[in-house]
């Protein structure tokens, strides 16, 4: 990931992450396009600061990772080329990306309720 990309200085608005009724498993193998457009009323795609303090605070309070080490998750964010900022939970942490193939079946949504 190139340094100095704009989304890494968006912050964090703290707010809850209600997980929608929709199974995650139903964005995998979509493009990002395909995934928005699945997304029930209400709902956005989460910010990379947002699902990476979602990550970091789901295996705090579990003792577990919220999704399979490996698993990315778009969020909203672009990179100043033009692609979806991915965060993935590791074993050694939080990694971002920025792939643009598409589909892949271990990538989902990181999801959202407007405010």
């Amino acid at each position: 990931m190139k340094e100095n990309e704009e989304f890494t200085t968006i912050t964090s608005s703290l707010s809850w992450h209600l997980i929608p009724i929709t199974p995650i498993s139903a964005f995998a193998n979509k493009s990002y396009e395909e995934q928005l457009a699945l997304l029930p009323e209400g709902y956005r795609a989460m910010n990379a600061i947002d699902a990476t303090i979602e990550h970091l605070l789901y295996r705090s309070s579990f003792s577990r990772p919220l999704l399979e080490s490996g698993h990315w998750r778009n969020c909203r964010d672009l990179t100043k080329d033009g692609k979806v900022v991915k965060v993935c939970e590791t074993d050694s942490g939080v990694s971002y990306g920025r792939y643009p193939e598409y589909p892949r079946p271990t990538t989902t949504l990181a999801i959202e309720r407007k405010p």
